[in-house]
């Protein structure tokens, strides 16, 4: 059995105090992207997900994004 990856509390709470949005978009419902957003700043990761890998994607971004500009 595969084990999903669990998003970081820690990187979601600081990625939504600091406004940014992560979410999926999709055209066919078979291959995914992850859209980031920041007031009117949008960047779509290039990457493609299917469904089971997205979430995976998200949690990430999530992390990457809380890795970088966290400066505690």
């Amino acid at each position: 059995m595969r084990k999903t990856k669990v998003l970081n509390p820690d990187a979601v709470q600081w990625c939504i105090a600091n406004d940014f949005y992560i979410y999926p978009v999709t055209k066919d419902n078979l291959n995914y992207n992850i859209v980031v957003e920041k007031g009117n700043k949008k960047v779509i990761i290039q990457e493609k997900y299917n469904k089971r890998s997205v979430q995976e994607g998200i949690a990430d971004v999530y992390l990457k994004l809380y890795k970088k500009h966290n400066t505690k």
